[in-house]
């Protein structure tokens, strides 16, 4: 079928569809088969044996009996960390409680396997149950990932929780989660949500079980292999209930984190600011900081959108007589680009933004709404690997004009594309509407270009600055994903570069020799390298004291950047004092307040962008 899927496509033939689900239930009762046999039997954890984890460094087995081998070591590495579990929960339960009554490691290996065995039974009774839409959904998918990273099909219940979202609409913990192959990825983290105030979930972590409130441990439900739309069911529930998620970090290291359930804060995801000050106390600068671009698009008028916010945050700072601004767009995945237009025009008194070209035709070229410079001080924008679509736009054109220096990681994420959501009814001919849900496709349509010409898509905006970055080292920028568009470039509109007091080079320099012999940065440059090192190690040792010496050294090693992480880096942070008097009345909104001034404190990058303003010189307003 390989050279006909797109002629069965064209011809409304679907020969390869019958044939891919059909095999694919075959090998699902073949599988059964196995795990039944494979599970009946104690596994002998004292053999030297090891499993691959990462499915693109193994081959396709070669045979039956090779199939029947992945699936033992699969089910013997799933009853090894269980039984571990098991273990080291005994041991803790012991320490404190020395008559605590003792399971054998034959008992708790044989409930492991039990547990194993129950997980599975779950997982072949929902692929029984699944839907024709189910697996007509997962085909046209992987249809039409082929296209692009970014297009993709969505069934009638896809539409209705898109990207499944809980955040302001629902009671829940705040956080956006994906399918990852067999486990719910946790794709971004709501600020102000129940996630964001707890502060332990963080984004890519994947979640393996879930707890409510009024279980234990041993009742807690395996995610492995659930539906996304099962799993968020079992998370999300009622303000002031208690659900314990137990995760894998992205360093492969797990937690156990209990968040309490509240009514996500719709206003902690707008865009807000605060006064930092250096070690010194000499230097006051103004951050602002903006999760997302936003606009109310029923309501453009008078509704909130983020330039607007952004405008009136930088009014704000002007009155506070900072002497820099700082523009925070980490982990900033994009949104509306008509706001990322207006941002970009808050800095510069005139000319092109941004330009967007299609397949065929010439690009359109966005120039800044009106002549008027907000701010035209020394300003740093922040940026990450996960910062991407609208945030690349407003950095590159900053970066072009000179008008800001990028600061971060070695590159933003590398989102360049446009997409645009199509009701699949509305291009159905007249006999065809009405008659059903057809769901929707999402699909790329143009790419956006930078006004020197080149395309933010795949290389993203390079920082002038480039610090340390634990992303770099988790593989999560577009150009990880399969099927990405390439980078390509266009004619460059014409535009004034600012006059600046300063060189980059000088800038880049004093900054390089600084890091170099700061040892926070020496630590977080030990940190990726220590990221690196677990996220490459995935063959997985099946040897009982093997995996367990190499879970504990994961353990001990972790605790280091734990407490590195929570550690005061020599920046002092304030409230603004108009935000103080509109929120001393309210004690939750101070309390929020007070929770983010703290992170500020600790991150490390906000110290190095003190310095890097300082190198700019900082004239008052």
């Amino acid at each position: 079928f390989r050279f006909m899927i797109d002629d069965n496509i064209r011809n409304s033939r679907l020969d390869f569809y019958t044939v891919a689900i059909n095999l694919y239930l075959k090998r699902c009762e073949e599988a059964e088969t196995y795990c039944k046999e494979i599970l009946s039997k104690p596994f002998n954890f004292g053999l030297e044996d090891s499993i691959e984890l990462d499915p693109d460094k193994t081959d396709w087995p070669a045979n039956k009996a090779a199939v029947k081998d992945e699936w033992r070591k699969r089910l013997k590495y799933q009853t090894l960390t269980r039984l571990v579990d098991a273990m080291t929960l005994q041991e803790k339960q012991t320490e404190n409680h020395p008559d605590t009554p003792q399971k054998s490691v034959a008992d708790m290996e044989k409930e492991a396997r039990e547990k194993v065995q129950t997980l599975y039974n779950d997982v072949f009774r929902r692929i029984e149950s699944r839907k024709d839409s189910d697996w007509f959904s997962m085909f046209v998918n992987a249809l039409t990932s082929v296209f692009d990273a970014h297009s993709r099909y969505l069934s009638p219940e896809d539409k209705t929780s898109f990207d499944i979202d809980m955040t302001g609409q629902l009671e829940g913990i705040g956080a956006t989660l994906q399918q990852r192959e067999d486990y719910v990825k946790v794709t971004d983290i709501v600020p102000g949500s129940p996630s964001w105030l707890q502060g332990e979930l963080k984004v890519n972590d994947l979640i393996m079980k879930v707890r409510q409130e009024n279980q234990t441990e041993e009742e807690a439900t395996d995610l492995f292999g659930m539906p996304l739309e099962d799993a968020v069911k079992l998370i999300r529930g009622k303000k002031g209930t208690v659900v314990t998620l137990t995760v894998k970090h992205a360093d492969g290291t797990m937690a156990d984190i209990s968040i309490t359930r509240d009514v996500v804060i719709i206003e902690e995801t707008y865009a807000k600011s605060a006064v930092l000050t250096d070690e010194n106390r000499s230097l006051r600068v103004g951050y602002i900081y903006l999760p997302k671009f936003y606009e109310d698009f029923n309501n453009t008028a008078t509704g909130r959108s983020s330039s607007k916010d952004v405008a009136a945050e930088v009014r704000k700072l002007k009155e506070e007589q900072v002497r820099g601004i700082i523009l925070d767009l980490r982990n900033n995945t994009g949104g509306a680009l008509t706001d990322a237009i207006e941002m970009g025009g808050l800095f510069i008194k005139d000319g092109p933004i941004v330009q967007v070209k299609g397949r065929n035709g010439m690009p359109r070229i966005y120039q800044d709404p009106d002549r008027q410079c907000l701010y035209d001080g020394p300003m740093i924008v922040l940026v990450n690997a996960l910062s991407a679509s609208a945030s690349e736009i407003v950095a590159a054109a900053l970066q072009d004009y000179g008008r800001a220096v990028i600061v971060g990681g070695a590159s933003t994420f590398g989102k360049g594309t446009v997409q645009t959501v199509l009701a699949i009814e509305d291009v159905l001919p007249n006999n065809l509407k009405g008659k059903g849900a057809y769901g929707s496709l999402i699909f790329t349509i143009q790419k956006f270009f930078r006004i020197n010409g080149g395309a933010t898509q795949l290389k993203g905006v390079i920082p002038d600055i480039q610090l340390p970055d634990l992303y770099s080292e988790l593989h999560v920028s577009e150009r990880d994903e399969d099927y990405c568009l390439p980078w390509s470039e266009i004619e460059p509109v014409k535009f004034t570069r600012v006059s600046l007091p300063y060189t980059i080079d000088d800038i880049r320099k004093a900054s390089r020799q600084r890091t170099d012999q700061d040892e926070d940065f020496a630590t977080l440059a030990e940190q990726t390298v220590w990221v690196k090192k677990w996220n490459e190690n995935t063959n997985i040792s099946l040897h009982m004291e093997t995996y367990r010496n190499s879970e504990r050294e994961r353990t001990e090693e972790s605790k280091k950047f734990d407490e590195f992480s929570d550690k005061e880096k020599g920046v002092f942070s304030e409230a603004l004092s108009v935000d103080l008097q509109m929120s001393e009345q309210d004690s939750t909104r101070v309390a929020r307040t007070e929770s983010w001034l703290k992170s500020l404190r600790t991150d490390l990058y906000l110290k190095e962008c003190l310095r890097i303003l300082s190198d700019m010189g900082q004239p008052l307003f």
